[in-house]
């Protein structure tokens, strides 16, 4: 028997055929000449879908060839931009040019200018400097002859109070004229040309001590420096540094039966450091930081020895050499002076003996 499913689908599918002949008997078509016509209308209907999809390609290849115009416009117009950004910042760039040149010719023009007034007011300065010398020599050399005068010509009726009164006098004209002299020489420091050259330190050392004994032949001085020392820096402002730095040690020593004087090298925190030592008064190291200021070395009975003006001419010749200096020191026991200045390398740069240059008793 045929269930109730099968029955309902036999019945949909007869009622499905009678409607197709119901619906093609107005125009006398039979069922199969319906199927033979929609297979032409199909027909008809690719043809239409093809043509349909001719006209998507076509209108495909239109907006591809479109889009492509557009890319290459904006890929011009992109290009047209970065080249006037290109000139824009080129036009920049010149105009920035011009600029840096005329502010450097005003830099120049200013440097030359001040340069011409420096010199200018060096040369006033240097010739107010002379004229002031010269005006405090006159009343210095008056003031030293007479008193060498009331000493030569009352020696037999002043007493020794008076007598050393007068040679305060004397003395106290000397250190003037020296203070005044070391003046003029600090202030030609700065202004003086430099020639730079290799010095060897340890001549100019020897040469200054030689020319001090034989000044004093009297004074017993044991000499000691180390062979060799060369630097590179101006031999003339160099020969005036180690004048200065060894007369202050040769009067500082003056008064010590085993005086000593000595030069040397020694390393301080990674750096050559050249040093001149003595055993002489010292004095005391809070005026370390005043190097570049006028004071006297005093002992404690108030005897001046040295104006104090070598550690200042030393000082601003070191610094000229780009070097620095310090001073170590303590009174009645000595002082040390440290210095650095450009060394030179070379292979014949020695650490020799010491030798002694004690004048024979």
């Amino acid at each position: 028997m045929l269930d109730e499913t099968t029955l309902s689908g036999a019945v949909l599918q007869r009622d499905l055929v009678e409607y197709l002949q119901t619906v093609t008997r107005p125009e006398g078509l039979e069922f199969e000449r319906v199927l033979a016509a929609n297979k032409a209308y199909q027909g008809k209907a690719l043809m239409e879908v093809s043509r349909l999809a001719g006209i998507h390609r076509a209108a495909a290849r239109t907006a591809v060839s479109h889009a492509r115009q557009q890319y290459e416009d904006a890929i011009l117009y992109t290009l047209l931009l970065v080249t006037l950004g290109m000139l824009l910042g080129v036009g920049v760039a010149i105009a920035m040019l011009k600029k840096q040149r005329q502010m450097q010719s005003i830099i120049t023009s200013e440097q030359t200018q001040l340069e011409i007034l420096s010199d200018v007011r060096g040369q006033e300065l240097e010739a107010y400097s002379y004229s002031l010398a010269h005006d405090l020599y006159a009343p210095l050399r008056a003031v030293s002859g007479f008193s060498q005068i009331l000493e030569e010509d009352l020696g037999k009726v002043l007493n020794k109070s008076e007598k050393h009164q007068l040679h305060r006098i004397r003395n106290a004209g000397l250190v003037m004229s020296k203070i005044i002299d070391d003046l003029l020489v600090l202030s030609r420091i700065s202004r003086s040309s430099f020639k730079k050259a290799h010095v060897n330190l340890t001549a100019l050392c020897t040469d200054v001590i030689t020319e001090l004994q034989k000044l004093h032949p009297h004074r017993k001085l044991t000499w000691l420096s180390e062979a060799n020392i060369e630097v590179e820096g101006d031999g003339d402002l160099l020969l005036l540094m180690m004048e200065q730095l060894l007369s202050n040690a040769w009067e500082c020593t003056s008064e010590q039966h085993d005086a000593m004087i000595q030069v040397g090298v020694k390393q301080v925190d990674g750096r050559r450091a050249i040093y001149v030592t003595d055993n002489g008064t010292g004095f005391d190291i809070q005026f370390a930081g005043r190097l570049s200021m006028v004071f006297k070395h005093q002992q404690a009975d108030g005897n001046a020895h040295g104006a104090g003006m070598g550690l200042a001419i030393a000082q601003r010749i070191v610094k000229r050499h780009g070097g620095q200096i310090w001073v170590d020191s303590t009174v009645d026991k000595g002082t040390t002076v440290y210095f650095n200045l450009p060394e030179v390398k070379s292979a014949n740069n020695s650490w020799a003996a010491f030798y002694d240059t004690r004048p024979a008793a």
